[in-house]
């Protein structure tokens, strides 16, 4: 295992589909999804004591992951929203005052995009379709042919996922992520994320 990127671009995930989604959407001027995937890291369960339980907490890992990060984005931006709102927005200054408030607004800006960033990752994650996380999680849940069942769905589990986004079979999901970041990030946020 590695640090290093480069080992992990896989480059269908990682280069065509990114980029053919641009250039579709450079082309056509819509606003497709925009997303990718790297290498998947392989994991042995034998190394687990208890092999199925580990394999939980492996699927566990990532979204929680996610969501701490989400959550602390967001405690921090509401934490510094204040601040900006009542010191700087809406207030003209000096040089250095202006550069303090871009660079305030470009950390509530970053805190923005990496909490919904993180929403996104952690609820995709979450879908039970190999080799998403969500898959790991219901098949400790499932009886022996269920499990089966997960395992043939393996090798086709991208492109069912491809067939989701492609026809549209995630649009609930993405209100629900709208209506999870009203509600974290508020309204004064948002409208400074669409600046």
């Amino acid at each position: 295992m590695t640090l290093n990127p480069l080992p992990h671009i896989d480059p269908i995930g990682t280069i065509l589909i990114p980029a053919g989604l641009i250039l579709l959407r450079l082309i056509t001027g819509g606003g497709f999804f925009i997303f990718g995937w790297a290498k998947p890291v392989p994991i042995d369960p034998r190394y687990f004591k208890d092999p199925e339980k580990g394999m939980l907490f492996v699927g566990l890992a990532g979204p929680m992951t996610n969501l701490a990060l989400f959550s602390l984005a967001s405690l921090l931006g509401r934490s510094l929203l204040p601040l900006y709102v009542n010191f700087f927005l809406g207030k003209g200054g000096s040089f250095f005052f202006e550069l303090g408030s871009n660079a305030f607004l470009a950390l509530l800006y970053f805190l923005g995009v990496f909490a919904i960033i993180n929403t996104i990752l952690a609820t995709f994650n979450l879908i039970p379709i190999p080799p998403l996380d969500g898959s790991r999680i219901l098949n400790y849940f499932l009886p022996a042919k269920g499990k089966q069942i997960m395992a043939q769905l393996e090798r086709y589990g991208f492109l069912i996922i491809l067939a989701l986004i492609w026809l549209g079979g995630l649009q609930g999901l993405f209100s629900l992520l709208n209506n999870l970041w009203a509600f974290a990030l508020g309204n004064t946020w948002i409208s400074l994320l669409s600046f």
